[in-house]
């Protein structure tokens, strides 16, 4: 992409697909600190860090938790201001299950996702997950495994 032009909506995305399916690819063979991801909280607002995101394109905006995320994060930091979570498509020790309940419209994008419990207690909290899930997992996984890091 030329400076000055912009590349069409779709055109990104699949930028993104591909640029996650190559990390996902790394995820599903080591298990550091690729998988492991910040939540920052700034005034009301949850961003996940994703600096690699805005370096492709990508706006901030795009990184923020909305739609449930953000009151989960608020129940998971225990009121803190930063929380770092373990995220996989693969089921690894001690985590928890989010279920893709419902794909957005392509338009929308993303999806609902569920997650019934966290860290041995009932949750049952839905939330949305943005087009940023699709850039991180090179798609929306049916389930994302969630563990405090």
């Amino acid at each position: 992409m030329s400076v000055g032009t912009s590349a069409p909506p779709l055109f990104e995305l699949e930028f993104y697909r591909i640029r996650a399916y190559q990390g996902s690819l790394l995820n599903d063979y080591t298990f550091d600190n690729m998988n492991r991801y910040r939540f920052i909280k700034e005034g009301r607002d949850w961003y996940i860090d994703l600096p690699q995101y805005i370096e492709n394109g990508g706006s901030k905006g795009d990184l923020q938790m909305v739609d449930g995320a953000d009151t989960i994060l608020d129940i998971i930091s225990g009121g803190n201001i930063e929380v770092s979570l373990i995220l996989d498509r693969n089921p690894f020790s001690g985590s928890d299950m989010l279920t893709l309940t419902e794909r957005c419209d392509p338009i929308v994008g993303g999806g609902y996702y569920n997650l019934k419990d966290f860290e041995g207690k009932e949750f049952n909290k839905t939330m949305w997950l943005c087009v940023v899930t699709e850039y991180v997992f090179g798609d929306l996984p049916e389930q994302i495994f969630i563990k405090r890091a």
